[in-house]
């Protein structure tokens, strides 16, 4: 990880150390439906290319 990535990592992990329970709760509900979306995108690459590098294709393509 680079210098710039943990200064980015700590600042963030700090600053959600002050949710209340139910925004904690919110939070966490996001980010498992954000990773299963994640998930669902490259399972479905996964059938359709065989290399990461076109799995990356993929990705590329869907955001640019």
């Amino acid at each position: 990880m680079a210098p710039g990535d943990e200064y980015y990592r700590r600042t963030v992990i700090t600053r959600l150390d002050g949710l209340s329970t139910q925004d904690h709760e919110l939070l966490q509900a996001t980010v498992e439906e954000w990773l299963d979306g994640c998930n669902i995108a490259s399972n479905l690459a996964w059938e359709n290319e065989h290399t990461q590098s076109g799995v990356r294709n993929i990705a590329k393509d869907g955001t640019g």
